[in-house]
């Protein structure tokens, strides 16, 4: 894909004054670098961005500054200059350790190319690193899942993000899916799957601190999903760059030279909007935050948004359901709630 390089970059720097009064007086806790934009950018465009970036706001103790990456454009050279000019947490797309798998899924790296990409960012100076891993993939069986996730523990990581596979419209996946439903593990084999995963990081070390998270200590759990769980504000820049601020989520313009003209035009580049009114907006928002295990200290949240009896009543029966439980007034998922999370989100909102 062609991608008019310069124009990205301007069009960031201009979107990023446009925004920048929305961070003054702020502390910032996180940076994140997703998408395509990195490998679209180069290392100079991408340095360019993130210095305007730093030196406009007032980061956190510890500012966390991710960004994603494959294991196949990884390289020494690229990692180290990611490190030098402040990158401290990657986020890489290893999605399986079978190489069968891999070639099914269209990834272009195999095991042997994330190990050596793992091995030299932690060389290099990384110390924080999360691996994406994937689940419920068509003709993944258990032999081959296991052999995954025992493998994991063997890799230089501080973190692993824990997805299903979904068949998202206008996906090669998606078009295909009548063919390959038939290859899928059965909905019993994903939460064994699901299950086995989360028992065998647990007792590694590695902590369950979201439903689909683990973190080998607090300070690698990964801030920025963090604050998407919290409903805390994150602005998004780019084109089809999606941001969340004062209770409306919003999505910008794509592609690139719509966005770019928007902003040239001193225009929002925002081509979607969606303001949720009470009560929607404080089930959403209760529903995401029960992701975290810690769950949802009811007092420190109802100093915002107040539980309505309709939401009490669902609450009460996901209680009686075994899904959630109330220790004080703290409200947490259960060790099946979370197997059943989706039920619960969806009886919430």
């Amino acid at each position: 894909m062609d991608v008019d390089k310069d124009l990205l970059l301007q069009s960031l720097l201009l979107e990023w004054k446009s925004k920048l009064h929305h961070v003054q007086g702020k502390i910032v806790p996180s940076i994140y670098f997703g998408g395509g934009t990195p490998t679209l950018f180069g290392n100079d465009r991408l340095k360019i961005l993130l210095t305007a970036i730093k030196k406009e706001i007032t980061p956190s103790t510890n500012l966390e500054i991710t960004i994603e990456a494959n294991p196949e454009t990884l390289t020494r050279e690229y990692l180290t200059s990611l490190r030098e000019m402040g990158i401290n947490r990657l986020s890489i797309g290893v999605q399986s350790l079978d190489s069968d798998l891999l070639q099914m899924l269209g990834r272009d790296h195999t095991p042997q190319t994330i190990e050596k990409a793992l091995v030299d960012a932690r060389d290099v100076g990384f110390d924080n690193i999360s691996i994406d891993i994937m689940y419920e993939i068509p003709k993944q069986n258990w032999t081959s899942w296991e052999k995954t996730v025992q493998k994991t523990l063997t890799l230089p990581i501080t973190h692993i993000s824990l997805y299903n596979l979904t068949f998202e419209k206008g996906t090669p996946f998606h078009r295909n899916y009548k063919h390959l439903k038939t290859h899928l593990p059965t909905e019993d084999e994903g939460k064994k799957m699901l299950e086995y995963a989360a028992k065998t990081w647990e007792a590694s070390g590695l902590q369950r601190y979201e439903i689909s998270a683990f973190a080998k200590q607090e300070k690698y759990q990964s801030q920025h999903n963090l604050g998407y769980w919290t409903g805390r504000l994150f602005l998004g820049f780019g084109p089809s760059a999606y941001g969340y601020m004062d209770g409306e989520r919003m999505q910008n313009m794509f592609p690139l030279k719509r966005y770019a003209a928007a902003l040239f035009d001193g225009k929002e580049p925002v081509q979607f909007r969606e303001q949720l009114q009470y009560p929607s907006n404080m089930r959403e928002l209760l529903a995401i935050h029960l992701r975290i295990r810690k769950g949802v200290s009811l007092d420190e949240f109802q100093k915002t948004h107040r539980i309505d009896e309709e939401t009490e009543r669902a609450l009460q029966s996901l209680i009686k359901r075994g899904w959630l439980e109330q220790l004080g007034k703290h409200l947490r998922l259960t060790e099946e709630g979370m197997l059943f999370y989706d039920s619960v989100a969806v009886e919430l909102v």
